[in-house]
């Protein structure tokens, strides 16, 4: 089926031989819907990139603060996991913000990876909904209130660009230089 180009980011490890993506359907949209109703294992797919700036540095040693909103916990999963195979031990903080329960997803798999890689806190942070076993709020506020000072972090920021615009505003006021924040 014929559907207009789209831009979606990549979940897997540059390692990995498979290209994953995390495709949210939205209702009305012809590519959403074409890959969610139409799309076949076996069918054909041209994909052109990576893109972008939203690629793990790792040269960098202090700690790593990623935040996903929706669907962009892909390129933030394929950050994360990339630092935490090559052997990355400073501290990894991920704060994945959605509106409520159901839009949850790879809350195991990350709770599992935090229970192998002791540097990584995972930190789902629920918008709209006020009865759950995870916090409730804005993430940018989660992210915030847990931490006062990031002046030696690395951020990388995925998501809606309203909450990419409240993550570089609170992490430029913990002290994260403009240019070590990277988004997708």
């Amino acid at each position: 089926a014929d559907a207009p180009m789209r831009s979606y980011s990549m979940a897997n490890r540059p390692d990995e031989a498979i290209v994953e993506l995390h495709v949210r359907h939205v209702p009305d949209g012809k590519t959403s819907t074409a890959i969610h109703r139409d799309l076949a294992v076996g069918d054909r797919v041209e994909i052109e990139g990576p893109c972008g700036s939203a690629w793990l540095r790792d040269a960098h040693d202090g700690p790593i603060i990623a935040l996903a909103g929706g669907s962009g916990l892909a390129p933030i999963r394929s950050i994360v996991e990339t630092a935490l195979h090559a052997g990355m031990k400073q501290p990894i903080c991920l704060y994945f913000g959605v509106r409520r329960e159901e839009d949850l997803y790879l809350v195991d798999h990350f709770e599992d990876l935090a229970k192998q890689f002791p540097n990584l806190t995972f930190i789902p942070v629920l918008s709209q909904s006020a009865a759950t076993r995870h916090r409730t709020g804005f993430v940018t506020d989660a992210l915030a209130f847990d931490h006062h000072s990031l002046a030696d972090a690395r951020a990388y920021v995925a998501g809606p660009p309203g909450m990419v615009d409240a993550a570089y505003a609170v992490l430029t006021e913990r002290g994260v230089p403009a240019a070590n924040i990277h988004a997708d």
